[in-house]
């Protein structure tokens, strides 16, 4: 699950650059991706931690960085519809690089 959202918020950098190149119809791509995509897989992505946590195979801190990393693509999604660009481009980086470093201890366990 945590590279499938990994993978996801990367192609979402990909759809939004192909959008500054001028490819218009990637912006809609770029929504749909953010509203029905990555918001439902971190929500996954809660689920699956939590149950691991509940298990005893992850860290109480697996719950919290996938909650964090849910918030933080809410918000993301609110600043990009609200065309906050300041916040949404350095925001976006930071989901990516949560989610990497989530995917990078998924497959190192």
């Amino acid at each position: 699950m945590a590279t499938l959202v990994a993978a996801d918020a990367y192609g979402q950098a990909v759809l939004a650059g192909r959008f500054l190149s001028g490819d218009v119809g990637m912006l809609l791509a770029h929504r749909y991706n953010a509203t029905d995509g990555l918001v439902w897989l971190s929500v996954g992505l809660i689920v699956v931690t939590v149950i691991g946590w509940r298990t005893r195979q992850v860290s109480g801190h697996m719950p919290a960085l996938a909650t964090a990393l849910t918030v933080m693509v809410v918000v993301q999604v609110a600043m990009g519809f609200n065309r906050v660009l300041g916040v949404h481009i350095p925001l976006g980086v930071g989901i990516i690089a949560l989610a990497t470093v989530l995917a990078v201890w998924a497959w190192r366990r």
